[in-house]
């Protein structure tokens, strides 16, 4: 019976699949969409970059000033796509991207089946559960904001936000959290190390592949824990060893310093997000809310998974209910998490209904006919506009015709040592075309250092109030971040968000030299990347004396002129002669403590400067190339460490466990050779 119910959850989580992918299929075409405000291409812009530049441990140089490669993003999605561009390498970056999204969309509703069918025992209602959430959204009938964000596309609020917005890693995050949750239910209730590892598994991969989606497994995972509280066969320890031994497998990446700098930079980048009274209140509620469902559910041990899935559904409508109608961001980004809610809600719902039709008699069945009859009539209207429109004003073009890739292709031919100031929906193209230098990019939460962030906030809002001040100012900033060109959209500009105020300031100031449809390029002075500075004519952050005291020594035509030059993107060459008494080199370029560097094979000391900046001390009057190496630091390489012990271990106690139950020829049990 096992193998039959086997090949059935088989058959109908191909059809699923294949479903999915046949009504999805225009997710997977190439070509620019009219939504321009989407960072799609920005990830596209990451993955191209790590299919280039494979190795997770150096330095991207491309992005706000260089940061440490394994702070760009979360790899699962971009080294996926950046294998799909070693396999083919003609594709270009973004339409990779779109294939590697599309597949992880698509098969989104599988992952809820079979995370259904294996905590339910059910198959069928799963398998409605699933189908209902490949084609409608509840969010749309739930909230009005996100009704009115329909855009010119009819299709389930999941996909929506993955073309209009760009969640793409969001979406597959969403995928892998049922997954997951198998894993981590396995973990808890089989005894033996394989189930205790495929937990393990799941909770690396969804950590390893998106922050918002990771926050929310930890989340379910909590409230997992609590619905199956006094569950003989639920053993909570393992829970706990699964997430340690999940930790070890992702330590590789996730390591202390960078979940230290993601969970302090998220709530800036969430608008500012702050713990205020109101914020309070509603945990409170919110946690009340929690307590009385599960409370409610103790004298019904038989339902624990029905609990597990209300208490989802409940938490996650909340904090999406708190954003969308009543301006309340309960933690950062609360709107984001309606994708998890439309998750839970469907589960919930469709669990619900199973629970009463299985409690028998004719009123019970009654009430559950009436409720889905109910559901049904609500997502026909959606469901048809889906199926019958769906993608049908998603017109796309080749990159060529974008104001976007001409401006991109106008820079990568006009070759600099310095880098782009672009802004808008730019400076997430600029990088799945070419491998262009900018002072912005797609990811602010991996930042060690946010003060290229904030000159770019400041550079971008200098409005003019003060005309002579803001040219001055806006200078003196493009001067500071080692800027060579910049790209200004104007009036009669296609660039979607336009986010540069006054954008005429410069027209007097700088050389143009560019001028199509709105969109301009001027010439910014520069001389290097690299400067001879007095320590004492170091910047301060923004302090205004400071800084044009700096600039001046930058500008000095009596000093000597370093040459920079990337010999890769982890290793910067510079030169310029003999180090004058009492100066040291300013490189315009992030600081991190795994830089070195060496002058003639001698050690150079390298400090970080009062902006976040590297600055090299030298012995006075050495002479010959300074070599800037970027190495992982010590807690990289520990974390490394970390993790190619666990999956050695892993991998062993799996390979030994099979040779055993080879050798065993099938008799006993063999989960209980390794049992932890």
């Amino acid at each position: 019976m096992r193998g039959r119910d086997n090949l059935l959850i088989a058959l109908l989580a191909g059809l699923l699949f294949a479903g999915n992918v046949w009504i999805n299929r225009p997710l997977f075409r190439g070509g620019e969409q009219p939504y321009r405000g989407s960072i799609e291409s920005g990830y596209a812009g990451i993955a191209r970059f790590f299919s280039v530049n494979p190795n997770p441990w150096g330095w991207n140089p491309t992005i706000y000033c260089g940061l440490p490669a394994n702070q760009t993003y979360l790899p699962t999605v971009p080294y996926l796509v950046a294998g799909l561009l070693w396999i083919h390498p003609q594709l270009d970056a973004l339409h990779a991207y779109r294939i590697v999204t599309a597949i992880f969309a698509s098969f989104g509703p599988v992952a809820l089946f079979l995370f259904a069918a294996y905590a339910s025992g059910s198959r069928w209602w799963p398998f409605l559960a699933a189908t209902g959430y490949s084609l409608c959204s509840p969010s749309y009938d739930l909230f009005q904001t996100i009704d009115n964000d329909r855009g010119i596309l009819s299709i389930p609020w999941r996909l929506q936000v993955m073309v209009k917005y760009g969640e793409g890693p969001h979406n597959a995050g969403l995928t892998l959290i049922p997954l997951a949750l198998i894993g981590v239910l396995k973990a808890a209730r089989t005894p033996g190390f394989a189930a205790l590892a495929a937990g393990a598994l799941g909770l690396a991969a969804v950590a390893l592949t998106q922050w918002i989606a990771a926050f929310a497994l930890a989340i379910s995972v909590l409230l997992l824990m609590a619905a199956y509280a006094r569950a003989k066969d639920f053993r909570h320890s393992r829970v706990l060893a699964a997430a340690a031994l999940g930790y070890a497998l992702a330590a590789f990446w996730l390591t202390p310093t960078f979940i230290q700098t993601v969970a302090f930079n998220w709530p800036k980048d969430s608008f500012g997000y702050k713990i205020e009274d109101h914020q309070r209140l509603a945990l409170a509620l919110i946690a009340a809310g929690a307590l009385l469902i599960w409370l409610g559910f103790r004298q019904a041990p038989q339902s624990r998974y029905l609990c597990f899935v209300t208490l989802c559904a409940f938490v996650f409508a909340a904090f999406a209910e708190c954003f969308y109608a009543h301006g309340i961001d309960v933690i950062p980004e609360s709107r984001r998490y309606a994708l998890e809610m439309e998750l839970f809600l469907t589960l919930a719902v469709v669990e619900w209904l199973r629970s009463g039709w299985n409690a028998g008699g004719g009123v019970n069945r009654f009430c559950v006919i009436l409720a889905a009859s109910l559901l049904v009539i609500q997502a026909v209207p959606q469901t048809g506009r889906f199926l019958r429109e769906g993608y049908s004003g998603w017109a796309l073009r080749p990159k060529q015709e974008t104001a976007e890739y001409r401006i991109a292709h106008w820079l990568s031919a006009h070759p600099t040592s310095g880098r782009a100031y672009v802004s808008g929906g730019l400076r997430f193209h600029l990088n799945s075309w070419f491998d262009l230098h900018q002072t912005s990019g797609t990811f602010e939460s991996g930042l060690t250092n946010r003060i290229p962030v904030d000159w770019d906030y400041r550079f971008r809002s200098l409005a003019g109030v003060n005309p002579a001040n803001a040219v001055a100012d806006s200078l003196a900033i493009l001067h500071a971040m080692g800027v060579q060109y910049l790209v200004v959209h104007g009036e009669g500009s296609e660039e979607y968000y336009r986010d540069l105020k006054n954008p005429a300031r410069f027209e007097s100031a700088l050389e143009k030299v560019y001028d199509a449809s709105g969109d301009r390029i001027f010439r910014v002075p520069f001389r290097s990347l690299a400067h001879y500075v007095r320590p004492q004519e170091l910047a301060e952050g923004w302090n205004p004396a400071a800084m044009a005291h700096f600039l001046s020594a930058i500008d000095d035509p009596a000093r000597p002129v370093l040459v920079a030059d990337w010999d890769g993107p982890s290793r910067l060459l510079i030169s310029g002669g003999a180090i004058p008494t009492g100066m040291g080199v300013s490189v315009l370029m992030n600081y991190d403590r795994g830089w070195r560097a060496f002058q003639e094979g001698r050690p150079v000391k390298v400090e970080r400067d009062r902006v976040g900046y590297l600055f090299l001390q030298p012995a006075a009057g050495s002479e010959g190339t300074i070599v800037l190496d970027y190495r992982p630091p010590a807690e990289t390489l520990l974390a490394a460490g970390v993790s190619v012990v666990a999956w050695v271990a892993v991998l062993a106690l799996l390979g030994y466990q099979a040779i055993r139950r080879e050798r065993m020829g099938g008799l006993g049990n063999p989960e209980t050779v390794v049992d932890i």
